[in-house]
C-alpha cells in the first residue's frame, strides 16, 4: 500500500488530537485521489469520499489490522464509485494480442536514443489522467489499484473480490491500453513525437522468442516469472535490443502511474475536525466494548 495509507493508519493508534487529526486528513486525501482516478469527477469523489469516510469511523476506530483496513478502504470506495460512475470508459472485450507493438514499432523504440524524462509536465499529468478513465472499468480498477495505490496483486483480489489470476490478465491489459493511450494522446494533442532516426535493418517477420517476450512482459517487469521462464526471458533480452527497449517503455509508463498525484480540495479541513471528534468517540466506545466486566467493576 501507499506509504501515505501505512502512515495514516498508524498515527490513527495515538491518542492526541493532533495526530487523529493528521491521519484522517491523510486518510482523506487517499480517498478523493483514488474516487478521482475512478470516476473522473471532482463532485464525484468528493461524495464518495464523504460517504466513505462517514461509514468507515467505527470501523477505523477499532484498530484493525493495517493490510484489512486498507483493502477495506479500497473496497468500499470502489463500490461508491461503481455505482456513482455505472457506465464507467466502456466494457468493451480487450485481447492482449491485440495490444501488441507492431515490428515497426519495436524498431523506432530502439533506435531512439533519446528516452523520455520520468518528469511529468502538467499538461502530461493531465492527458494521463484523460488516459485512464478511457480505460475499461475492470481494467482501470486493477491498474490504479496496483500501479497507482501500490496494493500487492493479492491485496488487489481482496478489494475486487476475484482470483489473483483474473488481477494479473487485467493489470497486464490495461497497463497495455494505457501506454498506447498516453502516448497517443501527447503526439496528437501535444505535437511531441519521437526523433525520426534512421530505419534499422531487421528481419520482416517478428521472432517468435520476442512475442513470447511481450506477452509476458508486465509479468517480468514485477518479477513474476519463475524459472525456467524467467531465466529464458534474462536470456532473450540480453540479445534483444528491440525487446530491451520495449522493457524500457513499459518500465516508464508503470513510473508515470505512480507519480501521478490527485490533490483534494483545501476547504475539508472543518470536516476534518468534525472528523476527528467523531472517531475519538467511536475510539473510547471501542474501548469501552473491550474492558473485560471484571476490571469494570472493581
Amino acid at each position: 500500500m501507499r506509504a501515505e495509507l501505512a502512515q495514516a493508519i498508524e498515527l490513527l493508534r495515538s491518542d492526541t488530537p493532533e495526530d487523529v487529526e493528521r491521519a484522517l486528513g491523510m486518510l482523506r486525501q487517499t480517498v478523493f485521489s483514488f474516487a478521482m482516478k475512478l470516476c473522473g469527477s471532482g463532485e464525484a469523489a468528493e461524495h464518495v469520499t464523504k460517504s466513505v469516510l462517514h461509514r468507515g469511523l467505527r470501523r477505523l476506530a477499532d484498530n484493525e489490522d493495517a493490510s484489512a483496513l486498507a483493502v477495506w478502504i479500497y473496497r468500499v470506495t470502489c463500490n461508491r464509485c461503481w455505482l456513482v460512475r455505472q457506465k464507467g470508459a466502456g466494457e468493451r472485450p480487450v485481447r492482449l494480442d491485440n495490444l501488441l507493438p507492431g515490428w515497426s514499432e519495436l524498431g523506432l523504440l530502439a533506435a531512439d536514443s533519446h528516452p523520455e524524462k520520468m518528469v511529468l509536465s502538467p499538461e502530461q499529468q493531465r492527458l494521463l489522467e484523460e488516459a485512464v478513465l478511457r480505460l475499461p472499468a475492470r481494467l482501470r480498477i486493477a491498474l490504479v489499484l496496483h500501479d497507482m495505490e501500490e496494493l500487492s496483486t493479492e491485496e488487489v483480489a481482496q478489494v475486487i473480490g476475484c482470483q489473483p489470476r483474473i488481477v494479473r490478465g487485467r493489470l497486464n491489459r490495461g497497463r497495455w491500453m494505457l501506454r498506447k493511450d498516453f502516448s497517443s494522446l501527447v503526439q496528437s494533442r501535444l505535437q511531441i513525437e519521437r526523433p525520426v532516426t534512421k530505419p534499422v535493418r531487421r528481419p520482416e517477420k517478428r521472432p517468435a522468442a520476442c512475442g513470447e517476450f511481450l506477452r509476458q512482459a508486465s509479468e517480468y517487469v514485477d518479477g513474476r516469472l519463475e524459472p525456467p521462464g524467467g531465466e529464458r526471458m534474462r536470456e532473450h533480452l540480453a540479445a534483444c535490443p528491440d525487446c530491451q527497449a520495449f522493457q524500457g517503455d513499459l518500465r516508464a509508463s508503470i513510473e508515470r502511474c505512480r507519480m501521478l498525484q490527485v490533490q483534494g480540495p483545501e476547504s475539508a479541513r472543518e470536516r476534518i475536525r468534525v472528523l476527528t471528534r467523531q472517531y475519538r468517540r467511536h475510539r473510547a466506545a471501542a474501548g469501552e466494548r473491550k474492558t473485560p466486566l471484571a476490571e469494570t467493576a472493581g
